[in-house]
């Protein structure tokens, strides 16, 4: 599963709040994706990043196991535009209040445990910016086109079918597994 993760620091005018945006991918396909405002204000900018870090942990972690439960192994790797996150999820120890450790502690787990794998991505290459703040037209047209299902033609969005050949029937099969498991 790959996982973009990105947040905007203090952007909602009235409280200063954050959002946080990712979205999940197999294979290049769109499976789910999320933009919310933080429940409380982050202090800065890397903890608002991590926030959302722990929100791309949770979403990739439930596929996950409905993955594993119809015999499906995935690896989860996450990528993020924030040093400051990824450095913060590979570290040990914290030193916040209880409630707060709690919530941080899940993606160090996953990552000392092996099932999650941070990686650093240039925030002019993620996807999931699309997701946590406004953009210009040629920035959304950007971001969009990173995102393996979708395409833009013209001013509207649609979802690229493509034909696929003998070496992706594997993936076409799980994707149909995937599909008949959640219909079911």
């Amino acid at each position: 599963l790959a996982v973009h993760s990105d947040a905007d620091w203090a952007g909602e005018v009235p409280d200063r709040r954050s959002t946080s945006g990712g979205l999940v991918e197999l294979g290049g396909v769109l499976l789910t994706s999320w933009s919310r405002t933080q429940k409380s204000t982050a202090l800065s900018s890397a903890e608002s990043e991590y926030d959302g870090l722990v929100s791309a942990a949770m979403e990739a972690s439930v596929l996950r196991s409905v993955m594993s439960e119809m015999n499906i192994q995935v690896g989860i790797c996450i990528k993020t535009d924030s040093s400051a996150a990824k450095s913060f999820a590979s570290k040990f120890g914290l030193s916040k209040p209880k409630h707060v450790q709690l919530r941080y502690a899940f993606p160090k787990q996953l990552v000392q445990e092996g099932i999650v794998v941070l990686e650093k991505v240039n925030t002019s290459e993620n996807p999931a910016d699309v997701l946590t703040k406004p953009l210009e037209e040629s920035k959304l047209k950007a971001c969009l086109k990173k995102i393996g299902s979708l395409r833009v033609i013209d001013k509207t969005l649609e979802v690229n079918i493509v034909e696929i050949g003998p070496e992706e029937k594997q993936q076409e099969d799980l994707f149909d597994h995937l599909f008949q498991y959640f219909v079911a």
